[in-house]
């Protein structure tokens, strides 16, 4: 049961807009920084 509900949490974190949502707002502002420093 718990094994179950970690797999379809997993499936739903990396399908849906939680895992892009986390990883976006964190590589942008790096990105950015890193351009403007660098440029």
């Amino acid at each position: 049961m718990d094994a179950r509900s970690l797999a379809n949490f997993r499936q739903k974190m990396t399908q849906g807009p939680v895992m892009p949502a986390r990883t976006r707002p964190k590589q942008q502002p790096h990105h950015k920084v890193g351009l403007h420093k660098k440029q």
